[in-house]
């Protein structure tokens, strides 16, 4: 039997532990949660309008995606930010924007509200 499929069966695959943040573009409304029950430090920015942020929201920072622009200067230095709106357009726009400008933090899309249940 070849020594590494032995190794494999005898111990299972082996599971590298999760970074606290992942490494792509897009998460869920539950990793979000995650994030909360760990107490990790990130930002979740709301980029929604007004009429659509008075309706309900999931907290966080609100900057409508027009003025993110400028206000970029309130978002916390070397923090990961977490971008919402409501279908997730807004929220890919705002990374994609950005990503640049937060130079080497990570930068998420979070699914929109529409996904995020209860």
């Amino acid at each position: 039997m070849d020594h590494e499929l032995e190794s494999f069966e005898s111990h299972g695959p082996i599971k590298d532990p999760l970074p606290p943040f992942p490494d792509r573009t897009e998460v869920t409304w539950d990793t979000v949660r995650q994030w909360q029950d760990q107490a990790l430090d990130f930002l979740l920015v709301d980029v929604r309008e007004a009429e659509e942020r008075e309706a309900g929201h999931a907290g966080g920072l609100w900057i409508p995606l027009g003025e993110l622009h400028g206000r970029i200067g309130e978002l916390r230095r070397g923090v990961p930010v977490a971008f919402y709106c409501r279908k997730g357009i807004r929220s890919l726009i705002a990374v994609q924007r950005f990503r640049h400008r937060l130079e080497g933090v990570p930068v998420y899309s979070v699914e929109g509200l529409e996904g995020r249940g209860g």
